[in-house]
């Protein structure tokens, strides 16, 4: 593999794809050759957050922003922004929980989630605060009939009469 001197130090670029681990590197130039062990490390994978609720709220209600996290440490502190106020949560199995205990009045929300000191993590997302409908009220009080002594009498006389009518007929 060809490599590049400059000021004293040479460079080599590897290809893509080359394998992890302890390599031995010979490097012969016009009057020297030396070897050397170098080792070859993959990045890490960046860490990333999923903001997963809530996709809508009530007004000045409680909120809880949730969501969850990769390649982020268990006991990992972030910082969960909405509209200017600040809320801490710590990872904890690969999910966070932060709770804005005043809530928001009605309207759209951005939500950023980051790490704080500028950590390689950042996410946005949104949420929506509902207009809260009205509850229903209960309608008013519905009398209903009742019958007193007298009514009680006068529907007593009617059915006897009913009945004693019926009876004739039936005679006939």
């Amino acid at each position: 593999m060809p490599a590049t001197v400059n000021g004293g130090q040479f460079s080599a670029n590897f290809p893509e794809g080359f394998p992890e681990g302890t390599h031995s590197v010979t490097v012969t130039g016009a009057t020297l050759t030396a070897a050397h062990s170098i080792q070859v490390e993959k990045p890490a994978p960046a860490p990333t957050a999923t903001i997963t609720g809530p996709a809508a709220a009530v007004p000045n209600a409680p909120t809880t922003i949730t969501g969850t996290t990769m390649h982020v440490a268990d006991g990992t502190v972030l910082e969960v922004t909405v509209n200017g106020v600040t809320v801490k949560a710590t990872v904890q199995g690969g999910r966070f929980n932060a709770h804005f205990p005043n809530g928001f009045p009605t309207g759209n929300y951005s939500v950023s989630v980051s790490v704080p000191g500028g950590g390689a993590l950042t996410q946005t997302d949104s949420f929506t605060v509902l207009v809260q409908q009205p509850s229903p009220t209960p309608g008013g009080v519905t009398a209903v009939p009742m019958l007193d002594g007298l009514g009680l009498g006068a529907l007593a006389a009617l059915l006897g009469a009913a009945g004693l009518r019926r009876q004739r007929k039936r005679q006939r």
